[in-house]
């Protein structure tokens, strides 16, 4: 399979579902298309890592702008994966799930 239709032999011992061409038009390598595509797909099934998403982003540009420190980001981003993966495990609902993130303080 190939985002460019191309075929192609796999390297290494792995297994390797995208070559790495860069397809007419594009920018990146078809892996790197693939590895977008099927996180998208990951996300949009599950509203949880949708959410997640959204407020990892807002914290990052709060980090962007100096609003809080790379440190602070850095610890916000681990005990947040943390909260994300129990949510994920847990089956927790979005209201819970949005009430642990915000109990994070950083």
């Amino acid at each position: 399979m190939s985002n460019c239709k191309g075929f192609f032999i796999p390297k290494g011992e792995y297994d390797v579902k995208y070559c790495d061409r860069i397809p007419k038009g594009e920018t990146r390598t078809c892996q790197q298309v693939g590895a977008i595509k099927a996180f998208k797909s990951k996300v949009a099934d599950n509203p949880i890592l949708t959410e997640y998403n959204k407020i990892y982003r807002r914290f990052h540009s709060r980090k962007r702008n100096g609003t809080i420190t790379p440190e602070q980001f850095k610890i916000w981003t681990k005990e947040s994966a943390k909260v994300r993966d129990k949510a994920v495990r847990d089956s927790l609902t979005l209201d819970q799930f949005i009430a642990e993130i915000d109990d994070i303080s950083i």
